[in-house]
């Protein structure tokens, strides 16, 4: 059999380089932290949430991803608050509204939930914020607490991760 070089380097040792950068990427403390936030309808507390977090961490310079899930997707945003949404810059509607799957769950690192799970979660960092007070009934103080612990969680996700 014939050895193909790639830049003085043999295939093998380009295809386990490759993968070791592979392997690399994908651990824990070396790839961004992904943070999932579940309400029930997901088109207001988890896409509110989504969009402080993404904004608070732009802002910091903090390189994470985060997505939203509705346990039972509906529109469920008051008119009022759609309206105070838009005037305070708030684009919960960037993402398309998508209903919880199991899969979702397995790919975040944090889970932080408005409303109960529709079915159980392990190994993850569960996070319950289900006494947020009800956007449509108390924006202000909901959007207060919202940025108050996502500016904690952002602040956890910040510390060096220990490996091992």
């Amino acid at each position: 059999m014939r050895s193909i070089t790639f830049g003085g380097l043999s295939r093998r040792t380009t295809i386990l380089s490759a993968a070791a950068l592979l392997v690399a990427a994908k651990a824990p403390g070396k790839r961004a932290p992904r943070v999932l936030f579940v309400c029930l309808h997901g088109t207001v507390k988890s896409p509110i949430a989504r969009e402080l977090m993404r904004g608070q961490a732009k802002a910091r310079g903090v390189s994470i991803k985060v997505q939203s899930r509705g346990v039972d997707p509906e529109e469920g945003a008051s008119p009022e608050v759609a309206a105070a949404l838009v005037r305070d810059g708030i684009a919960v509607k960037r993402d398309p509204l998508r209903v919880l799957t199991a899969a979702d769950a397995v790919w975040a690192d944090v889970v932080v939930y408005f409303d109960p799970l529709p079915f159980e979660v392990t190994g993850k960092d569960l996070r319950d914020w289900r006494d947020t007070p009800s956007a449509n009934q108390h924006f202000a103080e909901a959007l207060t607490i919202m940025r108050r612990r996502i500016g904690v969680l952002l602040d956890e996700l910040e510390r060096p991760r220990r490996i091992g």
